[in-house]
């Protein structure tokens, strides 16, 4: 169980308890995933144009029944308490420096994420209330701006939206979609055909294509060896400049973990100033 250090000098029970009911969310998500997953079945055929110049690889599928309304409510529910946990920083925050039980301002006590430094300026005159000028340097450090992701947008940007996002309607989650593709393709008999691979990032349903290649010259021996890796995708949007397919969504389970570090990253690099 995550825990902080029993010498901190704020008051953040509020803050572990509302990341530690994020984590007992994603317990149950995580294990019921995986559950369903392991009960999927499912073939791949092989379907050859009439020229053997293409070669399509199709899903045969067999069970991909998921609960993706109760996922996306289960996923709501881990994303806000990581939002809230915050929230709730700041409040505590709030509290130490006041020395008041109820702080001024409290009623618009709220962690700013912003995407520059003028927007967080404007959102931090009413977020931030009292705070010191190092509450409000610390609170800056730790926004998105300042902490990019490898291959994703900036996690509490991705935290932000999604947040936002189930205030109004269910997150958007894809359908089981390929999260790992390790098929091999057998070699050309003559080195001299060129070939184009192609491979598909979308839902996997019944017939769709997982993969496929071109060939310029007849193949009648193409085949392929493999497996195919089945995860349930979350949309979150691009990285700015991205525009690969599959960009914009990332495998739940991996995003969930990503997401939690941050929370508890941010939350301990704030919280250190009082140390």
């Amino acid at each position: 169980m995550w825990h902080y250090p029993e010498s901190m000098p704020l008051e953040l029970a509020a803050v572990e308890a509302k990341i530690l009911r994020a984590e007992e969310h994603f317990k149950i998500l995580h294990m019921d995933i995986l559950e369903k997953i392991e009960a999927c079945t499912y073939s791949v055929d092989h379907v050859r144009n009439d020229n053997f110049t293409d070669l399509s690889l199709r899903l045969k599928a067999n069970g991909f029944r998921f609960p993706l309304l109760w996922w996306t409510l289960v996923i709501g529910d881990f994303i806000n308490n990581l939002r809230s946990s915050l929230d709730h920083l700041i409040h505590s925050i709030a509290v130490y420096e006041s020395g008041k039980e109820t702080p001024p301002k409290e009623n618009k006590l709220a962690f700013p994420i912003e995407d520059n430094w003028d927007k967080f300026k404007d959102r931090g005159i009413h977020a931030l209330g009292d705070l010191s000028a190092k509450a409000w340097t610390a609170i800056e450090s730790v926004q998105p701006y300042h902490r990019p992701s490898l291959g994703i947008p900036p996690p509490l940007r991705i935290l932000r939206e999604l947040s936002n996002a189930d205030k109004h309607r269910t997150i958007d989650l894809a359908d089981a979609t390929p999260t790992v593709w390790n098929f091999t393709f057998t070699e050309p008999v003559n080195p001299a055909i060129r070939r184009v691979y192609r491979s598909s990032h979308g839902n996997l349903e019944d017939g769709a294509e997982i993969a496929g290649v071109e060939s310029s010259e007849p193949e009648l021996e193409l085949t392929t060896l493999g497996n195919l890796g089945i995860g349930i995708s979350i949309r979150h949007g691009a990285l700015d400049g991205r525009i690969d397919p599959g960009a914009d969504r990332s495998e739940i389970i991996l995003l969930c973990q990503i997401l939690m570090a941050e929370v508890k990253g941010v939350v301990l690099e704030v919280k250190s100033i009082y140390d």
